[in-house]
């Protein structure tokens, strides 16, 4: 853009630059003869052009435009651009005419997760298939009883019984499906009661014995949607895993289910409604663990309540891209000594986080890297099983 008290810009030549070691920039320049004061302009005809590897995360990317015209003036432009196809889409499906994309966007990049937005109408014509992990986030203060009509509960089924991994939150879906055999089916869990103790559905804590057992959320505080007016609860049948029940009270907040191929999550309650309070879990972490429970870690046998010990060895990092800190998290089938190493690209030893023995289980590590360069970085794990290797990416 050319404001219109400027002069007019002629011979405008453009040179792209980014710091992320994975994308690699084919054409980096582009040039504008002439953009006239008061009008903007795009290089559509003359684009910028990069590459990026099959195995490329998806995630924001930082790129810097340094623009300079005949007459020597000069400018440097900073944007964020999504590069990549995110694995997990959000299903914006709020009839009330509300909208907690934003809100959502936000609390999954500080996951170091990045999504599609997708509204229902997509959803319902195919448009699930392309993603590992859906987010259906749905209310409608106005009329409960329209959550979840037929086309989408359609298209969630379908979704499911290709092998899908889904997560449900809605503080009225419970009522609107009460009795309905689809909830029973692909969720695994009947409705209980709506509008749970309000002081009690203010805040959720961890199923003893369950995978979250010791974490614990608010639906107040910083980055809280507060839109939690009426919680709800579900009573989890055979193939269902109580996760996360109302603080003080027996009644189940959110629940797994370990389907027929597919795994899918249950809340009672907006997931968007989480904030940051002192003493709890931050809404980023709990919302980190639901999803990491959808890829099958830390899968509890539904009716037994109890931690089943991992079946094969597993090696993730995150966030990814990270700064400052990485979470490592592994799981060991078996016990017995190991070693987990940082190792730059060329395989030099940065840093060991863990050495010496460790039981089966699944294990945490956190990496703070001092005086560290940006780029990938390579985590090596070493037991008596095998090897695991995951990459990571430090961005200053």
């Amino acid at each position: 853009a050319n404001a219109e008290y400027y002069l007019d810009a002629f011979s405008v030549n453009g040179v792209l630059r980014c710091d992320d070691p994975e994308i690699e920039l084919l054409d980096t320049t582009s040039v504008w003869p002439i953009i006239p004061a008061g009008f903007e302009s795009s290089n559509e005809s003359d684009p910028f052009s990069l590459h990026v590897p099959d195995e490329f995360v998806s995630r924001m990317v930082t790129f810097t435009v340094f623009l300079s015209t005949s007459e020597g003036y000069e400018v440097e432009v900073s944007f964020d651009a999504l590069v990549g196809q995110p694995s997990i889409a959000l299903v914006n499906d709020h009839g009330n005419g509300s909208s907690y994309a934003d809100n959502w966007t936000d609390k999954m990049l500080a996951a170091g997760q990045v999504i599609d937005v997708i509204d229902p109408a997509t959803a319902t014509s195919g448009g699930l298939s392309i993603y590992e992990k859906v987010i259906w986030t749905t209310a409608n203060d106005n009329n409960p009883d329209e959550i979840l009509n037929q086309d989408e509960r359609d298209a969630i089924a379908a979704y499911l019984d290709a092998g899908g991994r889904l997560l449900l939150t809605s503080q009225f879906a419970g009522d609107a499906l009460d009795g309905d055999p689809w909830l029973t089916q692909y969720f695994g869990v009947e409705h209980d009661q709506d509008q749970v103790n309000y002081t009690n559905g203010m805040m959720i804590q961890g199923v003893t014995d369950g995978p979250f057992d010791g974490m614990s959320g608010a639906m107040i505080g910083e980055g809280s949607a507060q839109n939690n007016s009426s919680p709800s609860s579900m009573t989890p049948l055979e193939n269902a895993v109580p996760f996360y029940h109302y603080l003080n009270s027996d009644a189940i907040a959110i629940a797994g289910c370990n389907g027929n191929g597919f795994l899918s999550i249950y809340a009672g309650f907006p997931l968007e409604a989480l904030g940051t309070v002192t003493g709890r879990d931050t809404p980023e972490d709990i919302i980190s663990g639901l999803l990491n429970w959808l890829d099958g870690e830390s899968i509890v046998e539904p009716g037994n309540g109890s931690s089943a010990l991992p079946t094969e060895l597993s090696l993730e990092a995150y966030p990814n891209p990270f700064n400052p800190d990485l979470t490592v998290r592994f799981s060991l089938p078996q016990p017995g000594e190991i070693t987990l190493d940082v190792l730059n690209m060329l395989g030099r030893h940065v840093a060991t986080l863990q050495a010496g023995p460790a039981v089966a289980g699944v294990h945490q590590a956190v990496w703070r890297p001092e005086g560290a360069a940006s780029g990938i970085y390579l985590l090596r794990l070493n037991t008596p099983g095998g090897t695991k290797i995951t990459k990571a990416l430090l961005m200053k």
